[in-house]
């Protein structure tokens, strides 16, 4: 999942961060190490409890939408609007369907 959300980023013209060491101690020596730390400093993963990652565990239909959203909002900068009436916190840009000012 980690390498195929980074590629995502990274096809459609971003650029995630410097890897580094993000803190997850059960990813050593798995070879989308280097990806899930790409993904976690660009803020689109999150890992399932302080220090782990748990890269062999089921990725649910749920948590998968989560990291595309995350990656989209990382690509794009805004937040994905929420429905139709969403109006855009004061000072932030307007997006689509948000009143001009």
């Amino acid at each position: 999942m980690a390498s195929f959300v980074a590629r995502t980023v990274e096809r459609s013209g971003g650029q995630l961060p410097a890897a580094g060491d993000q803190g997850f101690g059960d990813i050593a020596g798995n070879v989308h190490a280097e990806r899930i730390n790409q993904l976690a400093a660009a803020g689109i993963v999150q890992g399932t409890a302080a220090g782990t990652y748990a890269p062999g565990s089921p990725v649910t239909r749920a948590q998968m939408a989560t990291f595309l959203v995350r990656a989209f909002e990382y690509r794009t900068d805004p937040a994905l609007r929420h429905g139709g009436d969403h109006r855009s916190p004061p000072g932030a840009r307007p997006g689509p369907g948000d009143p001009a000012g």
